[in-house]
């Protein structure tokens, strides 16, 4: 851009990842007297293309909006005289010093200077009192200017991985204040005092030491995040004041072994987290989160003690709280029993010492199912009772696909496809599920009038190569593909998945899976297909397989066996047993073995869709 400018031109917007690189005229701006918008853009890949040699000869004066990533001014002190700026936006920028002084910028609303590596002081901002958002986020600040202290209006302050930064100011004036980002400032030791009106507060990798005794005055806080703040050794008795206070972090505090006791007054806590983190017992108290609905504790470290201290640890009366959606134990390996639980989602992967589990208890009524996935991983649990856990688990199964099928036409309750799955250690498909077959897949020939009122569903079960695999836990998930096949030849289709992974046990070491393991569960999608009620289905095949990222096979880890189940119930809401009459336990017994097939290529050509 050689040229200068016309008089004309209000606007400029260029996306840069789109062009080459281009050189500026010190004096490409100057007759744009009326220009109010400039941005260039562009990815992080090429932050860096728009090069001006020798400054600009221009000053900017009814310019509103400005985003130049990766500009190449140090200051911009000699071009910039805008009172109209509204927005400011130069992340990436070689900026060392924004402007001298105080500069009156009266309409300016947003400054966003993050990763600006060669900013060491924060601008005067006392000119621009209706600033609502200021991300000064991965620069080399030393110090913040007092001057933010009179932002009344200051709704964000992110200063996120500012490793230079010391301290703050006072921050109790700034009422506006509701998020407050100081994550990875490694040498910011204390907080300042905060005002009372701020809700988030991200603390995570920081050097705190404690939390201030006035915490208990952020009447308005909802969430507190310590993650990796490993110098963190207490938390304040008077954090259990906080409460508006809905989720609350302690992952990977190296040094906090130890929650106040009184942590159950919190009464609008929803999520609490302490991966990693050596909590010794959990205080009692804990039954009176009636809100909760995450409860994590995964690889405490601080869980290798005596038996007698375990239902202080997890008290059986946990069963109380109603809302609690997922518990997460996983790592636990001195762990020796479970209490009974409330309907919800339970990862104890790798409890090696794992001996008494009574979280498969049948729930009592719909109501108590608060998500439409319910899933239990007792992957590398090798001393639980597995004839145990077949039973209360095919159990379970039932009896939620039942509960599920009763409400599935209830407007008021807007249900989505449900889903349930076990995984746990073994190698032999359970004899509950009447077909059985080597392999990933099967064919089921279906009995006359298997398909009425009593019917609630398919039972699925994989047996999977997992012995020797070295799991991060990110994709442990069997999916599956239902095919039904009605007397005309008509096909329908539908696909699932047995899923019991998650992703927090990515983000731990890789650990070795001991054994073979059995996955059991229920899909609500292969029941409920279009015209299912309405066309005659005398066979069904399903096939199963485990993909990894981006639709990947994980050939390291094979079906080697599955089965299926007919689900029924005598009454909805009563689960019975997996038939209902003695003839059809009959027929099913009669066809166990004449559909199995060892011979996958026969198999395929029986199943093939017509042309």
């Amino acid at each position: 851009m050689d040229n200068t400018g016309t008089e004309s031109i209000e606007a400029i917007s260029l996306d840069m990842s789109k062009i080459g690189d281009i050189h500026l005229n010190p004096r490409v701006f100057m007759k744009m007297h009326k220009l109010r918008f400039l941005k260039f853009d562009s990815s992080l890949r090429d932050k860096n293309k728009v090069h001006v040699f020798y400054g600009l000869e221009s000053v900017f004066t009814k310019l509103r909006y400005l985003h130049w990533r990766g500009s190449p001014f140090k200051s911009l002190s000699s071009i910039f005289q805008s009172e109209n700026l509204v927005k400011l936006d130069m992340r990436h920028s070689q900026v060392e010093q924004l402007w001298n002084g105080s500069q009156q910028l009266a309409n300016l609303k947003e400054i966003n200077l993050a990763w600006s590596k060669h900013l060491t002081n924060c601008p005067d901002l006392s000119g621009a009192p209706n600033l609502v958002s200021l991300n000064l986020s991965f620069t080399s600040l030393c110090e913040i200017s007092s001057s933010i202290q009179h932002l009344n209006k200051l709704n964000d302050l992110h200063l996120t991985q500012c490793k230079k930064l010391r301290g703050l100011p006072d921050c109790t004036d700034l009422k506006s204040l509701r998020k407050l980002h100081l994550s990875l400032c490694s040498n910011l030791k204390m907080l300042p005092e905060l005002p009372c009106n701020i809700e988030e507060l991200y603390l995570l990798g920081s050097a705190i030491e404690e939390l201030p005794s006035s915490v208990k005055y952020l009447s308005k806080l909802v969430k507190l995040d310590v993650t990796s703040s490993k110098k963190l050794k207490s938390l304040p008795n008077n954090v259990s004041e906080l409460k508006s206070l809905k989720h609350l972090r302690l992952t990977r505090c190296s040094k906090l072994d130890k929650l106040p006791d009184e942590i159950g007054t919190l009464d609008s806590l929803r999520y609490f987290e302490a991966e990693g983190t050596p909590i010794k017992v959990v205080p009692s108290s804990i039954i009176n989160l009636n809100n909760l609905q995450k409860l994590s504790f995964e690889g405490c470290k601080g869980q290798d003690m005596l038996e007698t201290n375990l239902k202080a640890y997890i008290p059986a009366s946990i069963k109380n709280l109603s809302n609690l959606q997922y518990l997460d134990i996983g790592y636990c390996e001195a762990l020796q029993s479970l209490p009974e639980l409330p309907l919800i989602s339970t990862n104890a992967y790798n409890c090696i010492s794992l001996e008494v589990i009574s979280c498969l208890s049948v729930p009592d009524s719909f109501v108590a199912i608060p998500s439409s996935s319910i899933k239990f991983d007792l992957i590398n649990c090798f001393k639980l009772d597995q004839n145990v856990l077949i039973e209360e688990g095919l159990l379970k199964i039932q009896s939620l696909a039942t509960l599920w099928k009763g409400h599935y036409y209830d407007e008021n309750l807007r249900l989505t496809p449900h889903s349930t799955a076990i995984c746990f250690p073994g190698s032999e498909v359970p004899k509950g599920f009447s077909f059985r077959s080597l392999g990933s897949f099967i064919t089921v020939k279906l009995p006359p009038c298997w398909l009425n009122d009593n019917f609630v569903g398919f039972g699925l079960c994989a047996v999977v190569a997992l012995r020797d695999h070295e799991d991060n836990g990110a994709f442990l998930d069997i999916n599956f593909e239902c095919k039904l096949k009605s007397e005309d030849g008509q096909w329908e289709v539908s696909y699932g998945t047995f899923s019991v992974s998650r992703t927090s046990r990515s983000r731990r070491k890789c650990y070795k899976i001991g054994s073979d393991h059995v996955y059991m569960g229920f899909d609500s999608t292969t029941i409920y297909l279009d015209d299912i009620d309405e066309l005659c289905y005398d066979e069904a095949f399903f096939q199963f397989y485990l993909e990894g990222p981006l639709g990947k096979p994980i050939e390291c880890c094979k079906v080697k066996k599955c089965g299926v189940r007919l689900m029924y119930a005598e009454d909805i809401g009563k689960p019975s047993g997996s038939v209902n009459s003695d003839d059809e336990d009959e027929f099913l017994d009669s066809m166990e073995k004449s559909i199995s097939s060892d011979d996958e290529d026969e198999f395929w050509e029986s199943m093939e869709e017509p042309n």
